[in-house]
């Protein structure tokens, strides 16, 4: 089966093989943004999907009672114990667009909008904690930066701006703006092939670059074209 790693603890130690084991999302998506889960992250992503076709929770099914373990401090369906975290969600689009799954990370990120919290979907989802689906500033910012660095794949490092999309397939066309160590950089992607990520060409003020990085300039206006492929 899938990278399945299970988290929960039962008076400090791991369940049996004959003790209930709950679904732990935040263990899924770590698995699969450190790598650990390389070469399984497909069937991961895939089996999530299956599970939960929409909306994924945090614990499922939750812990029926509160106990002193910290993973079930929370009634059912409240908090840490089987809600929507739209954090969590945030972080299983970046784990699906690493795996090339990259329509289901948009999936994600698009429900995280305003129409994520309509009266008519919360009256259809009473188990699921408001308190989560509203997030907070911290989900805010983890969106943002799922959107800028692994969707669009403008990625501030050590040695300048690398440029490594994971664009939904039906995307022809981005521009991107970004300020980045005194300079700004105007960036078009392009995806002629309607591929969902690896990058065939960039251009930097009309000048090809070799790899996906840019290397940092200490100022003014810059203008760069990516081409995936």
């Amino acid at each position: 089966g899938p990278y399945y790693a299970w988290a929960r603890a039962v008076d400090g130690r791991l369940p049996t093989k004959n003790e209930p084991q709950n679904f732990d999302l935040a263990a899924q998506v770590a698995a699969i943004i450190s790598g650990v889960a390389e070469g399984k992250t497909k069937r991961i992503i895939s089996a999530i999907r299956k599970q939960f076709p929409r909306l994924v929770p945090n614990i499922w099914p939750p812990y029926p009672q509160m106990t002193e373990s910290v993973l079930s401090q929370a009634v059912p369906g409240r908090g840490q114990n089987g809600s929507i975290d739209v954090s969590l969600i945030c972080e299983l689009a970046e784990a699906a667009a690493i795996s090339d799954e990259t329509d289901y990370a948009w999936q994600l990120l698009s429900q995280i909008t305003n129409t994520f919290w309509q009266a008519d979907f919360l009256d259809n989802n009473k188990d699921y904690s408001a308190q989560r689906l509203t997030g907070s500033f911290g989900s805010a910012a983890i969106f943002t930066k799922v959107l800028q660095e692994t969707i669009l794949g403008v990625q501030p490092t050590l040695l300048g701006l690398k440029i490594n999309p994971h664009l939904p397939s039906s995307w022809r066309q981005v521009e991107v703006s970004r300020r980045f160590r005194g300079a700004d950089y105007h960036i078009r992607i392009q995806n002629p092939l309607r591929v969902t990520s690896g990058v065939d060409r960039i251009v930097v003020d009309g000048i090809r670059i070799v790899g996906n990085t840019i290397r940092p300039f200490s100022g003014g206006v810059h203008f760069v074209e990516v081409v995936l492929g």
